[in-house]
């Protein structure tokens, strides 16, 4: 099992996604999100998470997709990576599955250009496999900080 990890599944759109699970801190429904002025387009908000603002990625933004408001049914994915602790939010959360790490062809053998670290091809369809810090990089967390700090 040395060769297996552990991926979260989810939907935005009609796109089915992973990331691996590790950095995953929680899932919680939507909350209301507050805006923040000037910020990067990929930047849906803050939200209060326990006492600790946390930034609210704009999925549909990130990956080219209509965008739309977020709804209750949707979902906030809470994610910890270093130097970043953000949400992002999906439209629905799948399952969480062990997968053998050498059985998704890398997504650059398939389209040029494509963000996706691979994709996985399983009996129920395609998933799209992306790499956390992708979603939120960190020039875009280091923006969002000074934005947030000159706010308060």
């Amino acid at each position: 099992m040395a060769n297996t990890d552990h991926i979260l599944i989810f939907s935005c759109e009609n796109l089915r996604l992973a990331i691996q699970l590790a950095p995953v801190e929680r899932v919680i429904r939507a909350v209301k999100v507050n805006p923040v002025p000037n910020s990067p387009a990929i930047i849906h908000g803050i939200i209060n998470d326990h006492g600790r603002i946390l930034p609210v990625i704009n999925l549909r933004a990130r990956l080219g997709l209509a965008l739309k408001p977020v709804k209750i049914s949707d979902r906030f994915i809470i994610v910890n990576i270093p130097g970043r602790r953000f949400a992002f939010v999906a439209d629905e959360v799948s399952e969480i599955d062990l997968f053998d790490i050498g059985s998704y062809t890398e997504s650059e053998e398939i389209v040029a250009g494509v963000e996706a670290k691979g994709i996985l091809k399983r009996k129920d369809g395609l998933v799209l496999i992306y790499e956390i810090d992708k979603f939120f990089p960190l020039s875009d967390a280091n923006l969002l900080s000074e934005l947030i700090k000159s706010k308060v």
